[in-house]
């Protein structure tokens, strides 16, 4: 049975509290272990973010394969892994926040918040970072002014300690950085203190091997939100609540992928034509330099003669379909095991059906929308935080985010559908918000149609209230003046 109140809760320092009675002493040991947490993941994504950028080494090569052709084709990757990842981005757009159907302003402050901390650009950074390395972070602070200040943080500096009895709760965070002298610097913060640490120099890059009594407490100061102020960005959960590339189930077809093309290119250097081998015959040596002649140039103008027993024998050039075939198998494997559509990875489908083309995406849809509802969730525990701030979080409490729709359809289809529902009396405005109009755009409409309707009253004799106006009496022509 469980106790009163559900699972007990635990703080960052119901660990040993005999042994971190100080405070200091306590917030260094939680950034050292935070700081263990953050170098045992830092593999992964250092390794995730070099396959997204065309980095990664080549891995399946043997020894004396790498020994004789290693140098040859090294910048050669047929990367297909931005792909991946670029194309769940592409279908993941936030366009606002809905916070009260009753009230309209709310969803305008929200939208400015968004707008003034500039996460129109750096919430889809978040999202390709998020859906490449596993994690991502939104830090939330007032500035100088108390406004919200949400800023978008790297996964290799920023980390979170969930509570083990409720995974919602957050017991801390830890943001951590080294600066020019090669000094590690940290900001710990709990639900009522903000620490800042200053770290030994160290000559190694592990955040590990600085022991807890190396990290300096220079400051520490009630946190004045009451709460941790980072928020974590989860892409493919697990049950344990770590996250996972999408790049993960595939690096190993990106080796292969690497490895066979790279195979193309030596098949295509040494024996893509046709090759004559000299037979019977010793080799001609240049009378000036006594060097053999290894490259004999042949001409229109030049006569060939072989000695006597000499042949000239000629070798097919070789089939390289044999590793484009490999390399169309190895691309329709990617595409199966991210459900990418197999139409963005192969350049053969042509004259496609429109239902042939949405089963195609129907993967991608279930794809994005875990995505949508697992990146919804941070957003808007991101826009609470926001509100906090302001003081204003009740009137987040019931926030949803409007996203784009994650569906691949033609203009035509969608106005045809909207056209539809507006017999069936939907609002306009929702209507607009389901063809995907930003707050801003609504907001802009609603005002140019009052303008067209106070307009075209006025046109008409009505005012803007709507009672009608007698037209004035035309002014009476001037009597003409006798002559």
């Amino acid at each position: 049975m469980l106790p009163d109140g559900g699972p007990p809760r635990f703080t960052p320092f119901d660990v040993d509290p005999d042994a971190y009675a100080d405070g200091n002493a306590r917030a260094a040991a939680w950034t050292r272990e935070l700081s263990r947490r953050l170098s045992q993941r830092e593999p992964s994504i250092r390794r995730h973010r070099a396959y997204f950028a065309g980095e990664q080494p080549m891995r399946l090569g043997s020894k004396n394969w790498t020994d004789a052709f290693g140098d040859s084709f090294g910048c050669a990757r047929n990367n297909w892994m931005p792909l991946v990842a670029e194309t769940a981005v592409a279908r993941i757009d936030l366009q606002g926040f809905r916070l009260d159907p009753r009230d309209p302003n709310p969803d305008r402050d929200a939208w400015e918040i968004f707008q003034a901390n500039g996460l129109d650009l750096h919430a889809a950074q978040l999202h390709l970072d998020t859906i490449v390395t596993g994690w991502g972070y939104t830090l939330t602070w007032p500035d100088e002014h108390d406004d919200p200040r949400i800023t978008v943080e790297d996964p290799l500096e920023t980390i979170v300690m969930r509570d083990p009895a409720d995974r919602r709760r957050i017991l801390a965070g830890l943001k951590s950085w080294r600066d020019l002298v090669g000094r590690w610097h940290a900001l710990l913060f709990t639900p009522d203190t903000v620490w800042t640490l200053v770290g030994g120099i160290d000559g190694s890059d592990e955040r590990t091997a600085i022991p807890p009594q190396q990290w300096t407490v220079t400051k520490g100061e009630d946190n004045p939100l009451g709460r941790v102020p980072i928020v974590e960005f989860i892409n493919n959960p697990d049950i344990h609540w770590q996250g996972h590339s999408d790049l993960e189930p595939v690096e190993p077809l990106q080796d292969a992928l690497d490895k066979t093309f790279a195979d193309l290119l030596i098949a295509s250097e040494f024996t893509a034509y046709r090759q004559r081998v000299l037979i019977g015959g010793e080799t001609p040596i240049d009378p000036t330099t006594k060097q053999p002649i290894t490259q004999a140039e042949f001409g229109i103008q030049r006569l060939l003669t072989l000695e006597e027993g000499g042949e000239i024998k000629e070798l097919e050039a070789s089939d390289l379909s044999n590793y484009t075939g490999v390399l169309e198998s190895l691309k329709n494997d990617v595409a199966a095991l991210t459900w990418t559509p197999p139409q963005y990875l192969l350049g053969s489908m042509v004259n496609i059906s429109g239902d042939a083309l949405k089963a195609a995406e129907s993967g991608l849809y279930f794809r994005v929308a875990r995505k949508l509802k697992l990146f919804g969730e941070s957003w808007k525990a991101t826009l609470r935080l926001a509100f906090h701030v302001l003081g204003l979080e009740e009137m987040a409490m019931t926030a949803e985010v409007v996203w784009r729709d994650h569906e691949t359809t033609s203009e035509a289809v969608r106005v045809d559908a909207l056209t539809k529902l507006s017999t069936l009396e939907v609002p306009k405005v929702a209507l607009w918000e389901m063809w995907g109009a930003t707050p801003t755009m609504i907001e802009r409409w609603k005002a140019e149609r009052i303008e067209e309707q106070i307009a075209g009253g006025y046109a008409l004799g009505l005012t803007p209230n709507g009672p009608a106006v007698e037209p004035a009496a035309p002014e009476p022509l001037p009597e003409p003046i006798a002559a």
